[in-house]
This record gives structure tokens, sequence and C-alpha cells, in this order.
């Protein structure tokens, strides 16, 4: 029997503790692994296996079918990936707040205007300015979120993705049916300050 070796994956995509333990349980069950091992805080998962069963290759491609994105670890390629996931989190972060926040003064204002006697014709503006500007919020701010439920989903797994999705889309949902129905209420900013709020989390 060949010695065992050990190599190291850097993992994107991780939001919780159950997409660590997905990933290990995989890892582990693959064949050739002797053990696995994965770290939240990190984003790297050590693997020790047999070299004459599998390789770094094809445990990469066990970890990317549950929808995850892997590479070999290399601290130069690792403090790159690093730097550039950073970024566009923040982007994603400031853009989700950008909106978020422009959707906060409207429904203060449409919550003010519903006690001052703002008309109608102007507080059904109002509510499809804030619908709008809440989509880019719920959808390419939050698709970390989709991208994580789906791929939970079709593993047939149940991640903190579920909930936050339902808990968005509820909102917008409640929104835009009571924009259409000329409803008082206002929920759009829920759902975008939802996003941010997580985002801000992570």
């Amino acid at each position: 029997m060949s010695a065992s070796a050990e190599t190291g994956l850097f993992l994107d995509g991780l939001h919780c503790a159950g997409c660590v333990n997905r990933v290990e349980r995989a890892l582990r069950e693959a064949i050739g692994v002797e053990d696995a091992a994965v770290n939240y805080t990190t984003h790297r998962a050590l693997v020790r296996f047999d070299p004459e069963a599998t390789d770094a290759q094809r445990l990469v491609a066990r970890v990317e079918e549950l929808g995850f994105e892997a590479t070999p670890f290399a601290p130069d390629a690792l403090g790159a990936r690093t730097r550039h996931d950073a970024r566009r989190a923040l982007v994603r972060l400031l853009v989700a707040a950008f909106f978020a926040g422009n959707v906060m003064v409207i429904a203060a204002a449409l919550y003010i205007g519903a006690s001052q006697g703002l008309d109608p014709a102007t507080r059904a503006g109002l509510r499809w300015t804030a619908v709008a500007l809440s989509l880019p919020a719920v959808t390419w701010c939050a698709a970390p979120f989709w991208r994580g439920m789906w791929n939970g989903l079709r593993e047939r797994a149940i991640t903190i993705d579920l909930p936050i999705v339902l808990g968005i889309s509820a909102a917008f949902a409640a929104n835009v049916a009571g924009t259409i129905a000329g409803s008082e209420h206002v929920y759009v900013d829920s759902a975008a300050m939802i996003v941010f709020l997580i985002l801000l989390g992570r």
C-alpha cells in the first residue's frame, strides 16, 4: 500500500456550518480519501488520501459537484484569491447599502405621507420607485444566498441560505402585491435591509 498524501483546498462559497458539513462529508466519502477536515474560518480543507486511488483534481471536482468552488492551496494564489473575493464582497455590500438606504428614505416618506395627505398618484409613484430600487438588492446583491440555496436543494440539503431567501422573497412579494393593491403598508425596505445586514454580518 502506498504512503498517504495530503493536500489543502481553498473553498469558496461556504456560508454556514451546514456547508462545512456537506463538503467534509462528501470528501470523506470520496474514493481514496482517508480523512478530511474543513475549517470554516480559513475556508480551507485538509485532505489525506491514497495517491494511487485519487488525486487533488478529483477532490476539486468532488467539491465542485456540490456547487462550491475549490482550488488546490498555494499561498500566492490564496492571497490573490482572498483579495479578489474581499473586493467583490465589498462592492456587493456597498451596492446593497446604497439601494437599502434609498428605499428606507422612500419608505419613511410614504409612512409620513400617509398621515400628511400625500396624494394617491405620488404615493403610487414612490411605491413603484421603491420596488425598482429594491430589485437589484434582492437579486444581484443577494446572489450568494440564492446560489447557496439552489446548491443545497440540488444536494437535498437545507442550508442557512434557504430561510434567508424565503424572508427576502416574502418581503418583496408582499410589497409588490401591496403596491398593486394600493395598500398603505410598506415592506420593500425590509427586503433590501435584510440583504444589506446579512452581507454586512458576513
